[in-house]
């Protein structure tokens, strides 16, 4: 953050944030799937039972809003490293 605000007071007008937006993506699909690979290495059986069904788990609509949700907060932060929150 310090070096953004040092960047900013020089001048600089442009920071290209795409990488950190990759990652901060990444990031909360990773930890989703981390934190729930036991409801997600099958359709049906979990550590609730062997007859409970997953489809919550790995539905691409639950994971991928993880990822929207990290990336999201990562942008807010730029906005306010930018000072244009």
């Amino acid at each position: 953050k310090k070096e953004f605000q040092d960047a900013i007071s020089y001048g600089v007008v442009k920071v290209n944030l795409d990488t950190d937006l990759q990652y901060a993506y990444l990031t909360g699909i990773r930890d989703f799937v981390l934190n729930k690979k036991d409801y997600l290495m099958k359709q049906v059986g979990n550590p609730e039972g062997d007859d409970k069904p997953n489809k919550k788990y790995f539905d691409p609509r639950v994971w991928v809003r993880e990822g929207e949700k990290t990336m999201s907060a990562r942008v807010k932060e730029g906005l306010e490293d930018f000072n244009t929150a």
